[in-house]
């Protein structure tokens, strides 16, 4: 419950007064909802920035604070679990903005999904944070992170892609 609470604070909608704000700001839609909305059907849920799918299966990786960010149901099941970049040029379905409750100026095809342009940097961050502090000597047998170009789950190691296409 601890992560909700603090998602409530560094997430919240005024940045001058945190803990008296009534909302907070969803990445992909960039729209400020209530915090008494927190997990519900249609409010707002926990989106891991690097999917829980490429590794991050058990705990301090599965909760760190800096890949975790509020993210509208809806939108964060939109995005699943792809990675990071703007369509593909021979891709023949590119969805602009990538769910009707996403920001303008988010794209998505089969396989990757483009967030707002004011968050890519906050999203760039927070992967590479991801990829320094779980890429590797991971106790537990858990994955090593790692970003890469071509994203993968093999062998103990999790690659995500970050950008690319003049994404970064």
């Amino acid at each position: 419950m601890l992560v909700w609470e603090a998602l409530k604070i560094l997430d919240a909608a005024d940045a001058d007064h945190p803990e008296a704000s009534s909302e907070v700001i969803e990445i992909y839609s960039q729209r400020a909802v209530p915090k008494l909305l927190a997990g519900k059907p249609d409010g707002w849920n926990r989106e891991h920035l690097w999917p829980r799918s490429y590794g991050l299966k058990r705990r301090p990786s599965l909760t760190d604070l800096h890949n975790i960010r509020p993210a509208d149901a809806n939108v964060n099941s939109s995005r699943g679990n792809k990675y990071y970049g703007g369509c593909a040029a021979t891709s023949k379905k590119c969805a602009r903005p990538a769910n009707r409750e996403a920001a303008p100026d988010t794209e998505t095809d089969s396989e990757r999904w483009a967030p707002p342009f004011q968050v890519r940097g906050d999203v760039a961050r927070s992967l590479m944070y991801m990829a320094v502090s779980y890429g590797s000597g991971q106790k537990d047998a858990a994955p090593h992170l790692e970003l890469s170009d071509s994203p993968s789950i093999r062998g103990g190691w999790v690659s995500f892609q970050l950008f690319y296409n003049g994404m970064n």
